[in-house]
C-alpha cells in the first residue's frame, strides 16, 4: 500500500488474510485475521503487504475529531 498514516481508527476485516506490516521505524510484523475480526489502533504510519493467496478485504474507520 505504501507507506502511510492513519489517526485513531477501527478496522473490520471482511475475509480471510495474511498480511505483512512495516512500521516507520522499519519493524514488520506479520498477521493472520479472520472475516469479522476487528482491530483497535491508535495512530500509527505503515505500509502493509498482503502475504496470502487470496484478495485482502478490510474495512477502515478513521475517527476524527470534532
Amino acid at each position: 500500500t505504501g507507506m502511510h498514516s492513519h489517526g485513531d481508527n477501527v478496522v473490520y476485516f471482511l475475509a480471510d488474510g495474511d498480511s505483512s506490516q512495516t512500521m516507520a521505524d522499519g519493524t514488520t510484523k506479520a498477521r493472520h485475521t479472520k472475516a469479522g475480526d476487528t482491530l483497535w489502533s491508535g495512530p500509527v504510519t505503515h505500509d502493509t503487504t498482503n502475504t496470502g493467496k487470496t484478495p485482502a478485504r478490510a474495512l477502515i474507520i478513521e475517527l476524527k475529531a470534532k
